[in-house]
């Protein structure tokens, strides 16, 4: 099936598609196609010469695993594989439409009822691509484009995934980002370790999880299954992300997983339900244990409270941040009791 044949495909079971040139820039703005298809007519004028096809994102959606940034190259790819096996998910796998891109990459094409910007879900220490979704106000290239190759799947049985299995799939995705977890200047606490750090290296995350009803998932012991409520996916990794740091993968998309756990903080029961697989309010991203407003003392001009005190010697329950940066990057983050995150509001 050539180029043409493919668009007309795609346009009869209403799949908007453009042409772009060799640098994979459209020919033309193609905003108006997002809301609309295009008709036969354009679809014969704008490839009869055989150019490149590209899907507008939308009801169509790409995973999409850049192989080239990463260190192993294409072994990205069999990890990802390897991972999603190791969460229950490989029959998930075996549903998407698979394609090779021109740059030895894969996508992961899918229909989903659920709307999906695009978004980087992990990335390589120096901030490159390592896997990002295409959906709503994106578009990526498709076989037979040349340099793409089918591997699973054709166009004419566009497969399509719940918003939960799909969720699934990027939740898997997010693990395996690179960058390190970013932490805030700690106030001064009774020892030297940070403490998200302090915490990390104590709590025993996974157990904490277990009782409070998450799935075990895989043989690893450092990723749970479905949190309470659901019946299948991964919710959550512990150690998987470079810390070691629990990571919150089973989340809103436009969230991304964040840490951490502080001992000694007061938190919001809002916040302290996020173990029993309750969420906050997804109009509140960035949500962090707020510091209460503590008296000046009369003396020393610096704040003391007996509450101040009692923070550094007394646990408390995990603290758990949701919310993307600025680049809307799902980062782990490390959480300092009164201390906003760049890129979160309260």
């Amino acid at each position: 099936m050539n180029v043409l044949d493919t668009a007309l495909l795609l346009r009869s079971a209403g799949v908007a598609t453009i042409p772009v040139k060799p640098d994979k820039r459209p020919f033309f703005p193609w905003a108006k196609w997002q809301k609309e298809l295009p008709s036969e007519e354009l679809c014969r004028k704008w490839f009869r010469a055989g150019t490149r096809l590209a899907i507008i994102g939308g009801a169509v959606q790409c995973l999409d695993i850049d192989t080239k940034h990463a260190p192993d190259g294409p072994g990205l790819w069999d990890r990802y594989q390897k991972r999603c096996r190791d969460f229950g998910l490989a029959g998930l796998l075996d549903q998407v439409l698979i394609q090779r891109t021109g740059t030895g990459g894969i996508h992961l094409v899918f229909r989903c009822p659920a709307r999906l910007p695009n978004l980087k879900l992990a990335e390589t220490p120096a901030r490159l691509p390592l896997l990002e979704t295409r959906g709503e106000g994106g578009y990526f290239l498709i076989a037979p484009s040349p340099g793409y190759t089918l591997l699973q799947g054709d166009w004419s049985r566009l497969p399509e995934l719940s918003a939960e299995d799909r969720d699934s799939l990027l939740a898997v995705a997010r693990s395996f980002s690179e960058t390190a977890p970013k932490e805030a200047q700690p106030p001064s606490l009774a020892t030297d370790a940070a403490p998200g750090t302090d915490y990390d290296a104590r709590a025993e995350v996974p157990a904490l999880l277990k009782a409070h009803g998450w799935t075990p998932a895989g043989t690893s012991g450092r990723s749970t299954g479905p949190r309470p409520g659901k019946d299948k996916g991964v919710s959550a990794s512990w150690d998987v992300i470079p810390g070691p740091v629990l990571g919150l993968l089973d989340l809103d998309p436009l969230q991304g997983p964040t840490t951490s756990a502080q001992p000694g903080m007061s938190l919001p029961s809002r916040m302290r339900r996020g173990l029993q697989g309750n969420r906050p309010p997804a109009s509140r991203p960035g949500l962090i244990a707020p510091t209460p407003k503590r008296p000046q003392h009369p003396s020393s001009g610096r704040d003391r409270t007996a509450a101040d005190r009692r923070a550094v010697v007394e646990p408390a329950p995990p603290a758990l941040c949701l919310g993307p940066s600025k680049r809307r990057l799902a980062d782990p983050v490390q959480l300092v009791p009164g201390r906003p995150l760049p890129g979160c509001r309260a």
